[in-house]
């Protein structure tokens, strides 16, 4: 599996901290929130970057779909070696954004479209978390709906 070439990827940077230590893990994940939003401007087609916290660790979760496949040892390469990533979907991405509020600032980078990546979005756009959850919502409930529809047209 670590072989296997992929453009979408699932990933989950970690801040640990002991006692005292949160003001300086929180630093360090302000860092990496910069370095992630640089690295996907130049990277990823789109990626949402989400902040996120545990017991004892601060996190930075998100979804990246890259502009060109790579090995997932690479990636992983470029988050560091608090990190891990597994291979994902579009669907994967839309659960994220579903389960983390927006108050915890859920960052965009890129572009979504529906250039091949999936049919739920109409249009391109960027930058706005608020609008990108609004159409992704609102494209799964369509979804939803038109789906029951057909199921109970066929029984």
């Amino acid at each position: 599996m670590m072989g296997t070439t992929t453009k979408h990827y699932q990933f989950t940077l970690f801040f640990n901290y002991r006692e005292g230590g949160r003001p300086q893990a929180e630093g360090w994940r302000i860092d990496a929130l910069a370095y992630l939003v640089r690295l996907f401007e130049n990277k990823a087609e789109f990626a949402c970057i989400a902040r996120d916290e545990n017991k004892s660790s601060l996190l930075l979760r998100g979804y990246v779909n890259l502009k060109s496949p790579c090995k997932q040892s690479y990636l992983k390469g470029m988050l560091g070696k608090y990190s891990a990533c597994k291979r994902s979907y579009f669907g994967e991405m839309v659960s994220l954004c579903r389960l983390v509020h927006i108050d915890r600032d859920l960052i965009t980078v890129g572009r979504l479209s529906n250039g091949g990546m999936n049919r739920l979005v109409c249009k391109p756009f960027s930058g706005d978390p608020r609008f990108i959850l609004k159409i992704l919502l609102d494209s799964i409930d369509k979804k939803d709906l038109t789906s029951r529809e057909e199921d109970t047209e066929t029984d």
